[in-house]
């Protein structure tokens, strides 16, 4: 990586293009696994979808149950990822 680095260590990124390869590294995977969890939860509506109302909102309601416990988590690891890169920051 053609990174200019400065006093702090940090590299500068002075060029876009490598910003952006970076960045598409670093989101892409976690793009992908929210598109992943969605998706299960509209193919288990679509592939219960044929049978009675019933079985169909059992799944929606599980989809929702699902997406509030990955949001509790997903922030509850985000605090920690901050709280970890704060500590690490500081050599603690």
């Amino acid at each position: 990586m053609n990174s200019v680095k400065t006093e702090n260590n940090f590299p500068a990124f002075n060029d876009r293009k490598a910003f952006y390869k970076m960045l598409c590294k670093l989101v892409l995977p976690i793009v992908f696994q929210y598109f992943m969890s969605a998706l299960v939860s509209a193919s288990d509506a679509f592939m219960l979808g044929f049978l009675d109302q019933t079985s169909l909102s059992a799944v929606s309601l599980a989809g929702q149950v699902a997406f509030v416990y990955y949001l509790f988590i997903n922030t509850f690891l985000t605090g920690a990822m901050v709280l970890g890169a704060q500590y690490w920051g500081k050599k603690e």
